[in-house]
């Protein structure tokens, strides 16, 4: 299974893709549509096992903390 690895100053977190893919499609017109749209894609067509999301997205935090608290991944 794909990966996703999303690195702060203060943690790294890690989910799967599928998890991740789900969220950001149901959240989407919650925050901001344009940067869900561009994180789907990423993580959609990325070919390695291995998906970083780097730090300047901001966005993802939120989905991030939104994982983590519902048990979903690993900090």
């Amino acid at each position: 299974m794909k990966t996703v690895i999303f690195q702060t100053a203060n943690a790294v977190f890690r989910f799967l893709q599928k998890d991740v893919k789900e969220r950001l499609i149901s959240m989407r017109s919650q925050y901001d549509p344009d940067e869900a749209a561009l994180l789907t894609e990423l993580i959609s067509t990325h070919h390695s096992e291995t998906i970083l999301i780097s730090y300047g997205h901001h966005y993802f935090g939120y989905i991030a903390l939104d994982l983590i608290s519902e048990g979903i991944g690993a900090v």
